[in-house]
């Protein structure tokens, strides 16, 4: 998951009425935190796994420490498409806007 924009417990969907826009909202991002979280909420209630959040610098910075460089960095957005309705265009807009999943590619340095 994106470490920005999708934090378990600690980020969400807003809606904005005078603006007609969906926003996301962070309650925190630069503390490091272990989330417990629902592995399969609809098909296996109680089972859980943990999602351990950190900022994007600790990753760049771990990469680097181990003789890494990245090479590639993609923000993944949701395909996800609202249904018609009064929200439905501010949502969709706002989903093309936030990406949900983050991917690192990175290559061992030599010197």
């Amino acid at each position: 998951m994106h470490p920005c924009f999708r934090i378990p417990r600690q980020s969400s969907w807003g809606w904005d009425d005078e603006k007609k826009t969906q926003y996301r909202r962070l309650d925190r991002y630069f503390s490091p935190m272990t989330i417990p979280i629902a592995t399969h909420p609809g098909s296996a209630p109680g089972t859980q796994t943990l999602f351990f959040h950190r900022p994007v610098s600790t990753y760049i910075n771990a990469l680097g420490q181990a003789g890494l460089a990245v090479v590639t960095c993609e923000e993944l957005l949701s395909h996800h498409k609202s249904e018609p309705g009064g929200h439905s265009r501010g949502e969709n807009r706002s989903r093309q806007e936030f990406p949900v999943f983050l991917a690192l590619r990175a290559i061992k340095v030599t010197r």
